[in-house]
């Protein structure tokens, strides 16, 4: 994800990649390409269900409040972005806040997961050596 950020690869290939197929359409729809992936993302969520029941609710409900919070920003805030685009309106706050809802699903996930080792009394060992060749 952070590469895909950093490059800009989902923006110059999914987008001309939706038009192609599927042209460009008015109001909610001008950008279509997240209609390509709500399908999967419910196929990827049927699949963590048995995942997340195995885990305590403290731990389940974090991660799909994580999973809300990627998705409200990665589509959601898509949706209002083809809104305003399809109007000629500026998309600059939108796309702000679709990146601040990202990276906030991201810190969310990873201090869920760093309770969830906490809790589980695992070790972790960190050695550094000034000599990398010994």
């Amino acid at each position: 994800m952070s590469f895909d950020e950093a490059s800009g690869i989902h923006d110059r290939i999914v987008g001309p990649i939706s038009i192609y197929f599927m042209g460009r359409g008015e109001g909610i729809m001008y950008y279509r390409w997240y209609l390509f992936f709500i399908p999967i993302v419910f196929a990827v969520s049927l699949i963590y269900i048995p995942f997340l029941k195995r885990l305590p609710l403290f731990f389940s409900s974090r991660f799909i409040l994580a999973g809300f919070v990627f998705l409200s920003g990665s589509i959601g805030m898509e949706m209002v972005e083809s809104i305003l685009t399809s109007q000629g309106h500026s998309v600059g706050v939108s796309i702000l806040l679709e990146e601040t809802l990202e990276m906030l699903a991201v810190v969310i996930l990873i201090h869920t997961l760093l309770l969830y080792i906490a809790k589980a009394n695992y070790t972790l060992k960190l050695q550094v050596s000034g000599n990398p060749h010994r």
